[in-house]
């Protein structure tokens, strides 16, 4: 997928009254999904730790999920509160075969996978005063 269509779907799932989750968003079901992604992914690769519920607050995402893979630094997959979306932190510290395991995990969940380096741009969305990237838009504290 390239960066218009990247910046399609951001467009798309950007509410310019909800700065940290849609009103519909199912916080029971989000988690459930999440308790899912990160049984199975432990199956896969070295699942550290995870955050979710209680732990994040004021955020545009509820969950995270840290990965140790044989290497100095972690990978974080963070999930957004908006439009089923996921993205990595440092992907770098992935294996490449490990990376495509976990990118057919994640596909497999229904999950759209969208690469940090796609969201690495100036935010200019519909809400109005916000500032900062499309990261920290759908994948941060706000």
């Amino acid at each position: 997928m390239n960066k218009f269509k990247y910046k399609d779907i951001l467009v798309t799932y950007d509410d310019e009254n909800h700065w940290e989750y849609p009103p519909s968003f199912d916080w029971e079901a989000a988690f459930r999904k999440f308790d899912a992604v990160e049984d199975k992914l432990r199956s896969v690769v070295n699942v550290s730790c995870s955050e979710s519920r209680e732990a994040i607050q004021d955020a545009s995402y509820h969950g995270t999920i840290t990965i140790d893979d044989n290497s100095e630094s972690s990978a974080f997959i963070r999930f957004s509160n908006f439009g089923n979306m996921v993205s990595i932190l440092n992907p770098e510290n992935i294996s490449p075969e490990n990376m495509n395991q976990v990118l057919e995990l994640i596909k497999g969940f229904d999950y759209l996978y969208v690469p940090v380096s796609e969201l690495n741009c100036q935010y200019d969305g519909k809400l109005k005063k916000f500032e900062g990237t499309w990261f920290n838009r759908f994948f941060d504290y706000m």
